[in-house]
């Protein structure tokens, strides 16, 4: 065949096919001269003589077709077969020469100047042999082989069938099918329909001992992938039988080993309360893909505990750490499914949520709790507490208990009330803080919730009375320190040691007096049948 006056911008492009009337493709030339560009180039092309140059200038010559770069399935564009039956020059011997033979050449598309400006001839010779490919031992071998899976999970398993094929016209012998394994997958069992494997240094062959015409036989090999990545396996048959179209004599796979994404320090269970707020820190890994390939969904399986548009993501695409929130608004138990795909394989992570009614810390009512007394008055301070309840979803009532978490020596509280009793002596002369604790006792396993509160009271000595006599109107005033708000009362005696009464006005009333300021002062008669009189000051009124 003679190719007239080639031009083209960049020969490396040009890819040649012949077509026979009976419909075999014979590949004429691929990837053969320079990127240089060639004008009006006449080459003939013919068994047996040189191969065309590769990455050397394409010069006018005779040279044999060659194949540089493989020719696949749909290299040539319609009306050209898509799926051609492939042979070699020299098994065209003993072909029927009539009919329709068809040239198929393609270049680089953007180069619309290319072309065979001079046309193409044909010489074929005709002789009166016949060809039988019975007595020239010839068959037509195929392989094919796939895969599972086009997506492999890392350190799972997956398999590989290969199925060996004779279309005749004679029985094939001592057929061997090698292997060729990527990095990274390794073989632990095998099944075969026929023959046996043979286990090299390096190589794994699959040996059929005959294949008769049309019979196939497969062979299915169990495959561990320990390293991610795109990956091919290929398998290619070895033997002595002429095969004129041997394009199908090998077989090659690709997929893909894939890390899936995973989900580190996410919980398996999480318990949450009514109306709580919940977030959940974890971190994305992913040892093949780039932390920007990740995407992220949740979902909840229980939407009326946990609403679908509570949960939200926080995360920018780009760290390799995320965040994701909750609000549960009723009580019960479900699942937050996280979603992580890397684009090639989604994994789903569950979390069970248990939500419980909302338990909430005791609160406290206390007014005005600072105090002032005088050294031996009663101290009685009622706490009062109660289990809050928020949103009527706080745990059944509950009973609380009480306790000082700081407070003077001598000091006692009502575990169950909530009432602090002291009484303070000389040596308490001073302020003093009170601490109250409180708690719920907690529920079904959730711990006790506590609160306090602190108060002050500050000791005074008792009262000291002053005289100031009026000898001229026979009266006196009585003066003392005392607590503003505090009700007084004052007893006169004729002796120390009694008996004790308390002293009346003019008008016979007794002398109850509330203090208004940090002195009080009263006025008080001479008792005419009393020549020596006795006084003392108490608090509250004579109790």
């Amino acid at each position: 065949m003679t190719l007239h006056e080639i031009t083209s911008a960049n020969p490396l492009k040009l890819k040649a096919m012949l077509l026979t009337p009976d419909g075999n493709a014979i590949g004429l030339m691929s990837g053969a001269g320079s990127e240089n560009s060639i004008t009006n180039v006449t080459i003939t092309l013919t068994s047996g003589a040189r191969s065309l140059p590769r990455l050397k200038d394409l010069l006018p010559g005779v040279y044999a077709p060659t194949l540089w770069d493989e020719l696949t399935n749909g290299v040539f564009p319609s009306p050209a077969p898509q799926d051609p039956v492939w042979c070699a020059v020299d098994t065209l011997g003993g072909i029927n020469p009539s009919g329709e033979w068809q040239l198929f050449v393609v270049s680089d598309p953007s180069q619309t100047n290319d072309g065979i400006l001079g046309g193409w001839t044909l010489e074929l010779e005709v002789t009166n042999r016949v060809f039988d490919p019975v007595l020239l031992g010839w068959c037509d071998l195929s392989i094919h082989g796939m895969v599972s899976t086009n997506v492999v999970n890392l350190e799972s398993c997956f398999e590989y069938m290969v199925t060996l094929t004779n279309r005749g016209p004679v029985t094939a012998t001592n057929l061997a099918v090698e292997f060729d394994f990527p990095d990274g997958v390794f073989v632990i069992d095998a099944w075969l329909e026929s023959g046996e494997l043979n286990v090299g240094s390096n190589v794994l062959t699959w040996v059929v001992p005959h294949l008769n015409p049309g019979e196939a036989f497969s062979c299915v090999l169990t495959n561990l992938a320990l390293h991610p990545g795109n990956k091919i396996i290929s398998a290619a048959i070895r033997t002595h039988i002429i095969d004129p179209f041997w394009l199908d004599n090998e077989t090659k796979c690709e997929f893909r080993i894939n890390s899936p994404p995973e989900l580190s320090g996410l919980p398996s269970e999480v318990k949450s309360e009514v109306w709580e707020y919940i977030i959940l820190k974890c971190r994305i890994e992913d040892i093949d893909d780039p932390v920007t390939n990740i995407s992220i969904r949740c979902f909840s399986t229980v939407p009326e505990v946990i609403p679908e548009d509570s949960i939200s993501i926080v995360w920018e695409g780009k760290e390799d750490e995320l965040w994701f929130s909750f609000g549960p608004t009723n009580v019960g138990s479900g699942e937050i499914e996280v979603v992580v795909s890397d684009g090639w394989i989604q994994k789903t992570n569950s979390v069970t949520i248990r939500v419980y009614p909302r338990n909430e810390r005791p609160w406290f009512y206390l007014e005005n709790p600072n105090l002032i007394v005088h050294v031996g008055m009663p101290v009685e301070v009622h706490i009062h507490a109660e289990d809050q309840n928020i949103k009527n979803s706080d745990l059944p009532a509950q009973t609380l208990r009480f306790w000082l978490g700081g407070a003077p020596p001598g000091a006692t509280i009502s575990p169950t009330e909530g009432t602090v009793f002291w009484l303070p002596t000389h040596e308490d002369v001073g302020t003093h803080e009170f601490t109250v604790c409180v708690g719920d006792g907690g529920w079904e396993g959730w711990n006790e919730l506590t609160n306090s509160v602190s108060f002050n009271v500050e000791v005074r000595p008792p009262p000291q009375v002053k005289v100031t006599l009026i000898p001229e109107a026979r009266s006196f005033y009585l003066v003392w320190d005392a607590i503003p708000e505090l009700n007084y009362c004052v007893e006169w005696a004729p002796h120390p040691s009694g008996p004790w009464q308390i002293l009346t006005d003019s008008d016979g009333q007794p002398y109850y007096i509330k203090a208004t300021g940090d002195e009080v002062w009263v006025w008080v008669h001479m008792l005419d049948h009393v020549s020596t009189a006795f006084f003392r000051i108490r608090t509250g009124n004579g109790n």
